[in-house]
């Protein structure tokens, strides 16, 4: 499977972001599979196309808007009309854009259990925030290609405007907000995420946390949810599919990758996060191109065969 991981040329040195206007014409192929660091943020100035983050499916048209979160599997196709598709890319690294004063808001956009893909739906809703959304990725473009003096401010001022807004209208911002336990936690989810492809250890985690093993594995259930084997297993199994899909890996050298060398046991996890084994998840992502529909209006499941 052919997949770009792109590498992002901002605008400035001193700006983490950059803005793109695509255009497109005739029938187009899905295109490869793209992941890279920033956050991305889409909107459809003319014609349609379907996006795809991961196994989820999102039909757009003129007008819409979505939220493409760092580091998430995404692929696109433009639908089969006669028209041309004409749309903007937003790009950024959210933690660059976060000045001192909203740092503290820094778990909210980056809580690793609760993706912010499900903000796609709130966007997709309320047509006064897309507009208000498209309005300020529109005020971007304009700032960037007339680079007058402190456009670097005005992009970056805008782009929290529009974090800002995505925040005030999520419904389940309490949810999504991390709390003081799970902030307690957060280096060893770093140090989980840094070394899964190793032999993890429970006393570790609890070393590094400078706590008994019984306290960090309550904490762990209390913010997570999960004992500390499972969260790492979870995390594996999410490695596990990128590798499956983008790097065309087979399952055994996968489950190696991840720190996982029984086979068996690797493919009962898999299949208990997937409800699917390695091998099927895999020939799914790589699947027959989807046709566009242009009836439906809400995310899909991918047949499995996404997007960008």
């Amino acid at each position: 499977m052919d997949v770009y991981k792109e590498k992002v040329e901002y605008l400035t040195p001193f700006l983490s972001a950059r803005i793109i206007r695509v255009q497109k014409t005739g029938n187009q192929e899905m295109t490869r599979w793209n992941i890279h660091k920033e956050t991305e943020l889409l909107l459809i100035l003319h014609g349609g196309m379907d996006i795809y983050i991961e196994q989820t499916g999102y039909p757009l048209r003129t007008g819409d808007v979505l939220l493409i979160p760092s580091n998430i599997m995404h692929r696109s196709q433009k639908h089969h009309d006669e028209h041309d598709l004409i749309y903007l890319v937003l790009q950024f690294e959210m933690k660059q854009v976060l000045d001192r004063s909203s740092m503290i808001y820094m778990p909210y956009f980056f809580n690793p259990l609760n993706s912010l893909t499900s903000l796609n739906h709130v966007i997709m809703v309320n047509s006064t925030l897309r507009q208000k959304i498209s309005d300020k990725i529109q005020l971007i473009n304009v700032e960037a290609e007339k680079k007058e003096a402190g456009f670097e401010l005005a992009i970056s001022n805008s782009i929290r405007s529009i974090l800002l807004l995505l925040l005030r209208s999520d419904p389940n911002l309490n949810e999504r907000r991390m709390g003081p336990i799970l902030e307690r936690l957060l280096p060893a989810l770093d140090y989980i995420e840094e070394h899964l492809n190793e032999p993890l250890k429970t006393s570790d985690i609890s070393r590094l946390l400078n706590m008994s093993y019984y306290h960090t594995a309550h904490l762990f259930k209390k913010a997570i949810g999960m004992s500390m084997v499972e969260y790492m297993n979870y995390k594996r199994i999410k490695r596990a599919e990128i590798l499956l899909t983008i790097h065309h890996r087979t399952v055994s050298q996968a489950a190696y990758e991840v720190g996982i060398h029984n086979l068996s046991h690797f493919n009962r996890l898999f299949k208990r996060w997937n409800d699917s084994t390695p091998k099927a998840f895999q020939l799914a992502m790589r699947g027959p191109d989807v046709e566009s529909s242009s009836e439906e209006r809400r995310p899909t499941k991918a047949p499995i065969d996404p997007a960008f």
